[in-house]
């Protein structure tokens, strides 16, 4: 009788599905992270080039970009579970397909290849992913699926925001994880042994992901999934008859949607600006920075990455457990933080730090960086879960997605031939003062949102 609401919700939140789910989020983020961090990085060694390393990055997310709402119009017309094995199982055959080419085929254009199919696989996946947490989550609490739409409290309303926050918040950290461990160990060795035992070890992961999802991550019948079922076989085959109508006309109705939606519309605005003038430098910047500009090693950089990864993933710890402390109002501050971490780098880097201070600077100033962006990440996405209808979310979360990830690049693009032409101290600089300005403008909408 005293157990507090928050408490109930996180022991309805851990599910078998949940936990399967979970898992499989793992051993898939596992491998995509492992091989789209080994492969540029392979190549960044043997040309040490940062302007082809960033157009070599920034093609490979332009499928991604273009991907990103197909995958929020799979995830509501498709099975979730199957689509998710199916992605996992090309994913790993881009490992073998590298694998076997890499002695026969330009190492540039392979490379290419492979990262765009990567992280195109990937954005199809990453919305499947995101509209299955609210069926789950909403499972969990109504376990024979007798849930009403409609006829909330604005009591049951918050507490299903907070839930919803709280699976987002642990989905992002399973994904912090992952994406903190894959680079220490793919840096490892890449250094030791080479690229072909990390794909291995990439291809192998996402072939477990894809087994798993399939054996274990099983919803039980209920007459009201038996007839969302058969809807979704309804859509199933309307997707396949007429794909290009009912993409466009999906599309159309999230644009529609987000419209209405100035909140969220502002919002994704500036985390789009954030990644085209932040994140699209990190990704470029930091292994140039790293094993170029301060002549470190393949395991520092690795562990470079695994750094910047437990910031984010400290950040979806906080925004898990503590739902309340975050709002829309807060995004803006957050943002202008995140840009603000870069000076201590700068000022290092600009004074002519010996290597290993400079070294350390920069990861903790990333590190905060990139907690503070993962907390704007997961309060974005759970108001998105809980302010979208059902039958919409995958379609709104796959266009804002891809909105946000647009940017990546062509600021990657545009950083390389920066990094390597104007002094990395004064480039970090201007980066803070734009993301602060930017917060600034923000703010006057933000204001709004309670």
């Amino acid at each position: 009788m005293n157990h507090k609401p928050t408490a109930a919700a996180q022991n309805n939140i851990f599910t078998p599905l949940f936990l399967s789910l979970l898992v499989t989020e793992i051993l898939s983020s596992l491998g995509q992270v492992t091989l789209t961090f080994a492969l540029p990085l392979h190549l960044l060694n043997l040309t040490g080039s940062a302007s082809l390393y960033g157009l070599v990055i920034a093609l490979a997310l332009i499928p991604a970009v273009a991907l990103t709402p197909v995958g929020g119009a799979v995830a509501d017309r498709l099975d979730k579970r199957r689509t998710m094995a199916l992605l996992d199982f090309l994913t790993a055959g881009i490992s073998l397909a590298y694998l076997l080419l890499s002695r026969s085929f330009d190492l540039v254009a392979l490379t290419i290849a492979a990262m765009m199919l990567a992280y195109g696989f990937h954005a199809l996946y990453g919305p499947v992913v995101q509209a299955w947490v609210p069926f789950i989550v909403n499972l969990g609490e109504h376990p024979h699926g007798d849930a009403q739409p409609g006829g909330k409290t604005h009591s049951s309303g918050k507490q299903e925001r907070e839930r919803l926050t709280q699976a987002t918040g642990i989905i992002s950290q399973t994904t912090s994880l992952t994406t903190m461990l894959g680079p220490i160990f793919a840096g490892v060795l890449l250094s030791f042994a080479g690229i072909v035992p990390v794909v291995i070890m990439a291809g192998a992961a996402c072939l477990a992901s894809s087994v798993w999802i399939l054996l274990a991550a099983r919803t039980p019948s209920s007459p009201a999934q038996a007839k969302a079922g058969g809807s979704a076989e309804g859509k199933a085959g309307q997707a396949l008859s007429h794909p290009l109508r009912l993409l466009l006309a999906d599309f159309a109705q999230a644009i529609r949607f987000l419209g209405g939606q100035r909140t969220l519309l502002v919002a994704n605005v500036l985390v789009t600006f954030a990644n085209l003038v932040f994140c699209a430098f990190v990704n470029v910047a930091l292994p140039y920075i790293v094993t170029q500009e301060l002549g470190l090693s393949n395991q520092l950089q690795g562990l470079a990455e695994g750094a910047i990864s437990a910031g984010a993933l400290a950040g979806a710890v906080v925004t898990s457990t503590k739902p309340g402390w975050f709002s829309m109002r807060l995004l803006p501050a957050l943002i202008a933080l995140s840009g603000l971490c870069l000076l201590p780098a700068a000022l290092s880097m600009g004074l002519s730090a010996p290597a290993r201070v400079s070294y350390l600077t920069l990861l903790l100033s990333l590190t905060v960086a990139m907690g503070l962006l993962q907390c704007v990440s997961v309060t974005i996405i759970s108001f998105e879960q809980t302010a979208t209808p059902r039958q919409l979310v995958g379609k709104v979360i796959g266009v804002t997605m891809s909105l946000s990830m647009a940017a990546m690049p062509l600021g990657q693009a545009l950083y390389g031939p920066l990094i390597d032409h104007l002094p990395l101290p004064a480039l970090m600089l201007a980066i803070a003062v734009l993301m602060a300005a930017s917060s600034l403008f923000a703010t006057r909408f933000a204001r709004r949102v309670a």
